[in-house]
């Protein structure tokens, strides 16, 4: 099937190669997991299969019995059969390290610990509710200490957006990713190991494999509804949701848009 030496010093050397690319990025691990793979096959085919080898991070353990049980593990899992007395074919290998980040710590991005209400308030404004004005404090989103609750009528400013709280509302900084760690805590995890890596130059492919990777979840059902006592909500007018997830729902939106379009020429 294979040449067994020839393999276990070709992994090695891929290994350590593959090492030395995260050594160099000057990025700080805990630690570096290397990962053998083989696309295999049976002789006389054309289709491969992946082969996880089952070894330790410098190829230790790497024997033909090995290699031949995890082939037929991997083939047995994609075709639920085996092909008994054929000769297996190793097609390529491939070998990819991974540095394992320290977790990572989001109240990095928490305000400095000096920030206070009292410093985050920028002025008094009137502002118009439910037809009437209203005195209404203006904060600087950004400058809010963690955790601190902003009463209604308000309104938070940021360089790229404004918030609107309600008389009668309550906001509290930090809610939303509070509410995304604890409904679905592996998703944060992955997304929290990624955080570091964002603005260098492995930025795109580890998007791609946390895609990959990422748990699907429902942010309606899993992460919004689970948590109702850290949401509120505002009447707004003259607004509309379409979600698109479906073809139905795409032509049917397409079709109300048509309609609209039709009837505002025809008044014209």
């Amino acid at each position: 099937m294979y040449g067994g030496c020839r393999i276990v010093h070709q992994s090695r050397a891929a290994g350590r190669e593959a090492s030395a690319v995260i050594a160099a990025a000057g990025i700080a691990v805990e630690h570096i997991d290397v990962q053998y793979e083989l696309d295999m096959h049976y002789l006389g085919q054309t289709h491969t299969v992946t082969v996880p080898l089952p070894v330790e991070a410098n190829a230790r353990g790497v024997s033909e019995s090995v290699v031949r049980a995890a082939f037929e593990t991997a083939y047995s899992a994609s075709f639920s059969r085996l092909l008994p007395g054929l000769a297996v074919r190793i097609v390529s290998l491939r070998v990819a390290a991974i540095g394992r980040r320290p977790a990572f710590d989001f109240s990095v991005f928490a305000p400095d610990a000096s920030t206070s209400l009292g410093k985050a308030k920028t002025g008094l404004r009137k502002v118009w509710f439910a037809g009437g004005w209203r005195d209404t404090g203006v904060w600087s989103r950004l400058a809010l200490p963690v955790d601190a609750k902003i009463e209604g009528p308000a309104i938070l400013e940021q360089p790229d957006a404004t918030t609107v709280i309600e008389p009668g509302h309550v906001g509290r900084v930090d809610a939303l990713l509070k509410m995304t760690k604890l409904a679905s805590p592996e998703a944060y995890d992955l997304f929290a190991a990624f955080s570091p890596l964002i603005g260098t130059n492995f930025e795109r492919t580890m998007v791609h494999k946390l895609y990959s990777k990422i748990p699907e979840v429902n942010f309606s059902h899993e992460v919004l509804a689970t948590r109702p006592c850290d949401l509120a909500v505002m009447r707004v007018a003259d607004v509309e949701w379409s979600d698109l997830g479906e073809p139905t729902r795409v032509l049917s939106t397409l079709a109300r848009v048509r309609t609209r379009t039709e009837l505002t020429h025809s008044a014209g």
